[in-house]
């Protein structure tokens, strides 16, 4: 049996922020088969406000794309973290993690 944990990676690239949310599959044996649960390992965060280079043709002028592309390779140097990572959609990830509570 291989005792590797299966890791999910998901990007979130918004108009502020870009985010990476690397999450670790658990499953579990059920009776009508294995049930899938996912929960966070690491996460990391970088501000781009893409909106503040947005020409008035609704184009991303060249700091703009320079600060994006800048970050995105922050975010893939983070998910590196395994070779056994795998790349998904993240409004899936963000669906299926554990509710957690408000902290207070």
């Amino acid at each position: 049996m291989n005792n590797t944990p299966r890791l999910l990676a998901a990007v979130d690239m918004g108009s502020n922020s870009f985010r990476l949310m690397i999450g670790r599959v658990d499953e579990t044996p059920t009776a009508n088969g294995p049930a899938s649960q996912i929960f966070q390992v690491d996460a990391l965060r970088e501000p781009v406000r893409l909106a503040a280079g947005l020409t008035p043709d609704k184009y991303l002028d060249q700091p703009a794309r320079a600060a994006a592309s800048m970050r995105c390779a922050v975010l893939a140097t983070g998910c590196v973290t395994s070779r056994r990572t795998r790349c998904v959609p993240w409004r899936p990830i963000r669906c299926a993690l554990p509710r957690m509570p408000p902290s207070s």
